[in-house]
């Protein structure tokens, strides 16, 4: 009788401590809703990014993969753009910002920086001239929004977010 307590105490607090994460993960899930978009769209811009600077690099260069070049430099750059639109979210929402969403601007700027290297690395793998007109397109189009001027990388260097 005495096991049979036990386990129906411990089946409780497990069931309790369950519903409590749970209940907690969704709220922090649903307050973060408005910003679902821009994170989804961030991590695919960089996998492409991925994607195209191995390829870029593989041909290039003759690199082979490597996951701790990823771990290096991708990863932390990935943190730290969703930490920015997260934490430029909660800005807005502390401050009841209405006038110009920062988590938006934040989020635009860094996937149009994402953009611009997916198109500069297409264009050193194929050296096909729409894919140069429409970065020069990228990097004028920000200059002009928002006044921050991206570098230009040689030829054969293969771009990586900075």
């Amino acid at each position: 009788m005495k096991k049979l307590k036990m386990m129906n105490t411990l089946h409780d607090w497990l069931r309790i401590t369950w519903s409590f994460l749970s209940g907690a993960i969704m709220v922090v899930y649903g307050h973060l809703l408005p910003v679902k978009d821009i994170m989804l769209l961030l991590i695919g811009l960089f996998i492409a990014d991925v994607i195209f600077g191995y390829w870029a690099a593989h041909r290039l260069r003759g690199e082979k993969f490597s996951a701790k070049i990823i771990w290096k430099t991708t990863m932390p750059r990935f943190v730290i753009s969703l930490v920015l639109v997260v934490g430029t979210f909660f800005w807005d929402k502390v401050f009841d910002q209405t006038v110009v969403s920062t988590y938006k601007v934040c989020g635009w700027f860094i996937s149009g920086v994402l953009l611009a290297n997916i198109v500069q690395n297409g264009y050193r793998i194929t050296k096909w001239d729409v894919l140069m007109g429409l970065g020069e397109f990228i990097k004028n189009r920000t200059k002009t929004e928002t006044g921050i001027e991206l570098h230009n990388t040689t030829e054969n260097e293969p771009h990586t977010a900075n």
